[in-house]
């Protein structure tokens, strides 16, 4: 498994040579929408409704990240020709 707890998420992606930490990373935020979504249905206090919201904005950036990355990266090699 792939360490995914790097400082420098931007680097790390970058540097994804297999794809395999971004694979992982795909995958753990999954899991976390995941959980998100389960306690969004299961009904939240007003402080946790907010804060299950900034989470799952930041799943989103996190995600959005992921794909901007993929996407320089396809470009650098040439592939999105």
């Amino acid at each position: 498994m792939t360490d995914i707890d790097t400082p420098d998420l931007a680097d790390a992606l970058a540097n994804d040579q297999d794809g395999t930490f971004r694979a992982q990373l795909t995958e753990y935020l999954g899991t976390w929408r995941d959980k998100v979504n389960q306690a969004r249905t299961e009904g939240l206090a007003p402080g946790d409704f907010e804060a299950v919201n900034r989470l799952a904005h930041s799943i989103d950036q996190a995600e959005k990240l992921i794909r901007f990355f993929t996407t320089l990266k396809v470009l650098a090699t040439g592939g999105g020709n």
